[in-house]
């Protein structure tokens, strides 16, 4: 395999080649089995190394279009899972809760005692300010039910992002042009 970097008019500046097991993380970090680069702050793709390009030749854009919009999906993955990690304010009770992995484990693991447990009527729960708070049966159900839409607009949102606009651009203008952001 190799890394092929190239300006805005698609030329390539540079090339990277043999290089075994390429992973790429996100679209400013790449791993592979002997090294890494991170902080990537030029354009570029992954060719197979039988694929013949030189310094100094004009890419394909079908094939930058392509690369680019698997990285910017790769983008759109980690804005989703950073938008679900924020917490959010509860319509029910007034007050913030967290939404890290754990938390939303936590969630799940609660509502499904309160589920099978018809005789629990009370929750304690820590709320993103420190403070344990006490709900009853039907709030943190309630609150529950607002984590799964919470998550759920976030998922939503991300699959638009890579489902329509990106699949649907034609051009690396309108791929940059594209927000990633899912807020």
């Amino acid at each position: 395999m190799k890394i092929v970097f190239f300006d805005d008019n698609l030329i390539i500046l540079d090339i990277y080649d043999e290089i075994e097991n390429i992973t790429v993380k996100t679209r400013k970090e790449i791993v592979w089995r002997d090294g890494f680069i991170n902080g990537i702050n030029m354009q570029y793709v992954i060719l197979n190394d039988d694929f013949q390009v030189n310094r100094g030749d004009l890419l394909d854009v079908n094939i930058v279009l392509g690369q680019m919009k698997e990285l910017l999906k790769l983008e759109v993955n980690e804005s989703v899972n950073n938008a679900c990690f924020k917490g959010f304010l509860s319509n029910i009770t007034g007050w913030f809760y967290e939404t890290e992995y754990h938390d939303q484990t936590n969630f799940s693991r609660r509502m499904l005692t309160l589920l099978n447990d018809q005789n629990k009527n009370v929750v304690e729960w820590k709320t993103a300010d420190g403070v344990v708070r006490e709900h009853t049966r039907e709030q943190f159900l309630g609150v529950c039910n607002e984590l799964d839409e919470f998550i759920t607009s976030k998922v939503n949102a991300g699959w638009v992002i890579k489902n329509v606009d990106i699949e649907n651009a034609s051009s690396l203008e309108e791929l940059k042009s594209i927000n990633l952001n899912v807020e």
